[in-house]
């Protein structure tokens, strides 16, 4: 692995700006907030209705209330996510105050591939040319993987798993920036199960970017694992 850093591009900067921002995660909490508000006034519509009261009453009380039930969940939603948000907001002030990209470049030997489970995005194990293991996972991923559409409508390139490539992440919050120096295609050789609930809740999970001391080959011997070598 090499690794060297460059400035950060003005596109960049003024992304990091924006989460950087105290109000730039509001919408995280504004959408649920607002659903709130939306169930409980149809709620409080249909009772009246259920009730014979909406003509007497009309739309006041039951306005009235849905606002003080999301006014309520918000609230909480706010006390919960807070601390998450402050510590984001900090780490991309660090990624301002450096002012670089950290561009790590591996060469990768093999790759397995972890089930999805929801939106959390791909995931793989790559064995890499130093012994090491490295772990990559989000959404990101994605468009390296060739799926969707690129800027012009076309089906997007893949690049990615590959035996060669460089990870752009900011200094401070470790956010990937992009992906780049693609060598050859190389197909994974094998597909690990999903990681359980028991993995998640016992901090058993890598985080991306992490790089393991393990076994490479012990992965395989995970219920569940699906070879894909020839």
């Amino acid at each position: 692995m090499t690794m060297v850093t460059r400035p950060l591009r003005e596109d960049e900067r003024r992304s990091i700006v924006n989460l950087a921002t105290p109000g730039s995660m509001l919408s995280v909490g504004l959408i649920p907030t607002l659903f709130v508000f939306i169930v409980t006034f149809a709620v409080g519509i249909w009772i009246e209705r259920a009730l014979g009261l909406y003509g007497a009453l009309g739309l006041t009380w039951p306005a009235m209330i849905a606002a003080v039930a999301a006014m309520g969940f918000g609230h909480y939603l706010y006390r919960k996510t807070e601390p998450l948000i402050s510590k984001e907001r900090e780490a991309h002030a660090l990624d301002l105050a450096a002012g670089t990209a950290v561009c790590s470049t591996f060469e990768a030997v093999d790759a397995l591939r972890v089930e999805e489970l929801e939106d959390e995005g791909s995931a793989y194990y790559l064995k890499l040319s130093d012994g090491r293991v490295l772990f990559l996972q989000g959404q990101y991923l994605y468009q390296y993987e060739g799926r969707g559409e690129d800027e012009d409508g076309k089906p997007a390139q893949a690049n990615f798993p590959s035996n060669r490539f460089t990870v752009e992440r900011t200094a401070g919050s470790h956010m990937v920036l992009d992906m780049i120096d693609f060598g050859r295609l190389m197909p994974v050789s094998g597909v690990l199960p999903p990681f359980t609930l028991d993995e998640r809740s016992d901090d058993n999970v890598p985080n991306d970017g992490d790089i393991l001391t393990i076994d490479f080959e012990t992965l395989r011997h995970k219920a569940g694992f699906v070879s894909l070598s020839r």
